[in-house]
């Protein structure tokens, strides 16, 4: 993207009530889950993060690199607080487009973001999500003539609503299934244990 400035939030102030304990605090190998995003995150190449956890989460088993912290002190408000947060951050640092993650899905990669910035070129109004078989996954692109829709953001439910709302163009990419796997339960972990061989 030439000199554009992106940046990537990553989600992680929810209480994750389906996984029936402390997921994101949870080792997944030889680290905490949340650690892994993190250090995808570190090694991608964009020119600034962030982490937006809740507060009451315990930051002491985790390495945050240089990204910054947010504490959404209203994260019963849904996800769309949190999204909220990372976009106002992405505005007070002057960033030319912001990527949203999710802290549950270990397997994203760091080229995953290399891969959404050379399609920005060709979609530069476009918000893009990586796919696959059809389903949206992460990371997402947001540019930024979109942040300031950050006011319309309610409940429950992410960016997604305000693409709906204002029919905005949005541009899923055909990716991996690393781009859709999530850990919402116990289940889910079980079987990130077993997909760890083949990451």
């Amino acid at each position: 993207m030439g000199n554009k400035k992106t940046g990537v939030a990553i989600l992680a102030a929810g209480f994750s009530e389906r996984f029936k304990g402390e997921k994101l605090r949870t080792y997944l190998g030889e680290k905490p889950l949340l650690q892994w995003i993190i250090d995808v995150v570190s090694e991608s190449c964009v020119d600034s993060s962030v982490v937006i956890i809740n507060d009451t989460f315990s930051k002491d088993k985790f390495d945050f690199k240089k990204l910054d912290i947010i504490i959404n002190e209203k994260p019963e408000k849904g996800i769309s607080r949190s999204v909220f947060l990372a976009l106002n951050w992405a505005l007070k640092n002057e960033l030319d487009g912001l990527f949203l993650t999710t802290g549950d899905m270990p397997f994203i990669k760091p080229e995953d973001f290399d891969f959404l910035i050379d399609k920005s070129e060709y979609h530069q109004d476009s918000v893009l999500s990586c796919s696959y078989k059809d389903a949206k996954g992460f990371p997402t692109f947001i540019p930024e003539k979109y942040f300031y829709l950050m006011n319309d953001l309610v409940g429950d439910r992410g960016f997604s609503q305000i693409i709906k709302k204002y029919k905005l163009p949005h541009k899923m990419i055909e990716r991996t299934w690393r781009n859709v796997f999530d850990i919402d339960t116990q289940k889910d972990f079980e079987k990130a244990k077993e997909m760890l061989k083949y990451v």
